[in-house]
C-alpha cells in the first residue's frame, strides 16, 4: 500500500483553487493511504514533512516553488518521493518535471507514480531544488515577497518597477579552480532551465546532468530589454551576446559581506563568501508526462 501525505499552502499564487483530501482521493488508486494537511505559516511544510518522514512514502507539495522547496529539502538524500501539485505563481520545477498546470490533470499524473531522481543544489546550508541566484532576479523576489497580490501579473509589475533603476552587481567567482570577475545583470545557479511561467533563464540546464549552470545575463542597454524578454520565453537566451554560461559541479562566490539572494524564488539574505555545489541524483520525484521540448 502506498502512503501519501499532501501538504497544502493555502495562500499560494492560485488561491481560488479549492483542493482537499477528497479531490486527491478521487484520482488515486483504491487502497492508497492519503492524509491531507494545510499549513498555517511559512516554514511549517518543512516541519510537517520532517515529523512524518517515517510515516509516508510520498510527500505531495501543493503550492508554489517555495512550498516545493520546504517539502523537498527534507526529502533530499532519503528514499522518500516528492510530488508537486502546481498551485503557485511560477511553478518552475513542476513545469520542468512535466506537470500539467491544470490541477485535475496534475493529480492524475501523480497517481501514475512515475518516479525518477534529480540533482539538487546546496547554497551554503540552503538546499535549492530548481534555481538560486543574485542580481536582478533576487531583487524582484525580495520586492514580490512584500506584495499582497500573487501570480504572474504581480511578478511582471515588480520587473517593470525595478528594471529602469537597477544597477548590475560585480561578483568574484571561483569556477573550476579559476578566479573570474563578472559584472552581471543577473547571476543564476540553475538546476533546471526556468524560473517559472516558462521563463527560461538557463535554457541549457538539465536537472539530472550532474552539473550546475552558472548563468550570467550581462549588463545590456535598456532598449534591448524586449528582445531579451522574447529570448527568455522562446528558450533562445543562450544565443544572445549578453548571455554566458559555465557548467560546473562546484563554485564559490568570493565576495564578502551581505548579499541579497533568492532560493527557488524565495528571498534570503546571506553573508559571503558563498559555496554552491551540486548534489547528484539526491532527490526522488514524481514526473508528469507533458512535453518539455
Amino acid at each position: 500500500m502506498k502512503r501519501v501525505l499532501c501538504i497544502k499552502n493555502p495562500i499560494a499564487g492560485r488561491r481560488r483553487i479549492k483542493l482537499d483530501k477528497s479531490f486527491i482521493e478521487r484520482h488515486f488508486p483504491i487502497g492508497t493511504e492519503i492524509e491531507f494537511v494545510v499549513t498555517q505559516a511559512q516554514g511549517e511544510a518543512s516541519l510537517i514533512t520532517e515529523q512524518h518522514l517515517n510515516d509516508f512514502d510520498f510527500f505531495i507539495a501543493i503550492g508554489g516553488d517555495g512550498t516545493v522547496n520546504e517539502v523537498g529539502k527534507i526529502l533530499i538524500g532519503t528514499d522518500k518521493v516528492l510530488g508537486i501539485l502546481p498551485a503557485g505563481s511560477g511553478n518552475g520545477l513542476a513545469r520542468e518535471l512535466g506537470m500539467n498546470m491544470n490541477l485535475h490533470n496534475a493529480v492524475k499524473q501523480l497517481a501514475e507514480f512515475n518516479i525518477t531522481s534529480i540533482d539538487t543544489i546546496s547554497v551554503n546550508s540552503y538546499p535549492s531544488l530548481n534555481v538560486a541566484g543574485i542580481g536582478f532576479e533576487a531583487e524582484v523576489a525580495h520586492l514580490f515577497k512584500t506584495l499582497k497580490r500573487r501570480g504572474f501579473p504581480a511578478y511582471a509589475k515588480c520587473v517593470a518597477r525595478l528594471i529602469s533603476e537597477y544597477k548590475p552587481v560585480e561578483v568574484e567567482l571561483l569556477i573550476n579552480g579559476e578566479k573570474v570577475i563578472k559584472k552581471a545583470f543577473s547571476l543564476s545557479f540553475a538546476n533546471s532551465r526556468q524560473f517559472g511561467n516558462n521563463v527560461f533563464n538557463s535554457p541549457l540546464a538539465g536537472f539530472n546532468d550532474g552539473l550546475i549552470d552558472v548563468s550570467v545575463i550581462k549588463p545590456f542597454p535598456l532598449i534591448l530589454a524586449p528582445e531579451l524578454s522574447i529570448r527568455l520565453l522562446d528558450r533562445s537566451l543562450h544565443k544572445s551576446w549578453y548571455y554566458e554560461v559555465v557548467k560546473t559541479e562546484k563554485t564559490e562566490i568570493l565576495n564578502q559581506g551581505e548579499m541579497r539572494w533568492h532560493i527557488d524564488g524565495d528571498p534570503i539574505i546571506m553573508n559571503g563568501p558563498v559555496e554552491v555545489e551540486i548534489k547528484k541524483q539526491s532527490l526522488k520525484v514524481l514526473m508528469g508526462n507533458e512535453n518539455r521540448l
